[in-house]
């Protein structure tokens, strides 16, 4: 029996785009940086992950964004969201605190 949610066993829309924090560039959607920051995170916070959960999460991640131009925002909440949908929250944790200097630059 397969025990995936629905939200990791469908294909991840194709077509979308990524507004930057000045609000005004667009860029395309670079799915291999949804990874590349989850596995950062993930090293930060508890080391290497399997490659399993990685993918798991990065498709958690890719489904629950519209197939639409998206802000940088959108996108860190939904891989927020998707860390702590599949248990882990200390990654999570490291997530935001990685992310927080960032933010915090651009205000």
């Amino acid at each position: 029996m397969n025990t995936e949610s629905k939200l990791d066993s469908l294909a991840p829309p194709s077509a979308r785009s990524i507004r930057k924090r000045d609000g005004t560039t667009i860029q395309p959607f670079d799915d291999g940086k949804i990874r590349t920051a989850i596995l950062a995170a993930w090293r930060a916070a508890v080391g290497d992950p399997s490659e399993e959960e990685l993918a798991r999460t990065a498709r958690t991640v890719l489904h629950n964004i519209p197939d639409r131009t998206v802000d940088v925002e959108t996108v860190q909440d939904a891989v927020e969201v998707a860390l702590m949908h599949h248990g882990h929250f200390s990654v999570a944790k490291a997530f935001i605190l990685e992310d927080a200097p960032t933010m915090e630059e651009d205000k």
